[in-house]
């Protein structure tokens, strides 16, 4: 199922990426993957030792915190430093290896971006979902 799964993510996130990468901000970007494959050896190794009990509630606490940073707005983070960019994708790095789901601290990150409109945070999202 999750090889399923990825194979049809990625049919469907190329024709996007594709049609719109003149419009990628490459800058941004670069430094969630960069977090982002950097945390996805440590999330793969929490996989491999976490007990179960103890995956799922890592994987609540990362799936409530970024839902309620997404619930709360722009008024979390008024400003998205480089290093606070690297982060996002660090933690969605984290949720990526240990159970394949980077897409919560990921848009949580991106939603609290000031001044970054809703078709870049699409397309950013999708690039890096493409790339992890």
């Amino acid at each position: 199922a999750v090889a399923m799964a990825v194979l049809f993510q990625t049919l469907s996130a190329l024709p996007v990426v594709a049609s719109e990468y003149r419009n990628i901000e490459w800058r941004l970007l670069a430094r969630i993957c960069a977090g982002g494959m950097a945390g996805m050896l440590p999330g793969l190794a929490l996989l491999q030792w976490l007990p179960e009990p103890a995956m799922r509630v890592a994987l609540a606490a990362i799936l409530l915190l970024s839902t309620a940073i997404v619930a709360a707005g722009r008024r979390v983070i008024r400003t998205m430093t480089p290093a606070r960019i690297v982060a996002v994708g660090l933690c969605a790095g984290v949720a990526q290896g240990m159970a394949g789901v980077s897409g919560p601290p990921l848009m949580a990150g991106l939603m609290a971006m000031p001044g970054l409109d809703p078709r870049a945070i699409r397309l950013t999202a999708t690039s890096v979902f493409l790339i992890l």
